[in-house]
């Protein structure tokens, strides 16, 4: 399907309808899932409770204990430790025959003449 027809089903009125019909729908049964889980009522009842701890544990004598409630804290305000990545750049270099064999030659007259000394 070519992207432009593609765009205007997606702008049409009658698929527009029927996505906010099907939203509709699983708004209504993700909310029917979580009303009716007795879990998800403690969890939801505890939550005040857990973050009100979290806060205290910023006075804690113990540095980990004060450093690790910091960054949860931070996390769940939005602001996430930046992540890192590495990467390993190889970089190989080809150096026709002759010329390998001519830096070899004169290696060995460089260990050659050292050794002589």
């Amino acid at each position: 399907m070519a992207p432009g027809t593609l765009k205007r089903i997606m702008d049409s009125p009658l698929y527009k309808q029927r996505i906010s019909a099907l939203q509709d729908q699983i708004d209504e049964k993700t909310t029917s899932r979580m009303a009716s889980d007795p879990v998800r009522e403690v969890l939801a009842g505890a939550a005040l409770r857990a973050a009100q701890e979290n806060v205290a544990f910023l006075d804690s004598s113990d540095d980990k204990i004060r450093q690790a409630s910091i960054w949860d804290i931070l996390d769940r305000a939005g602001y996430p430790k930046k992540q890192r990545s590495e990467i390993e750049h190889v970089t190989k270099i080809v150096l026709p025959e002759d010329s390998v064999r001519a830096l070899g030659e004169a290696l060995r007259e460089c260990m050659d003449t050292k050794d002589e000394s």
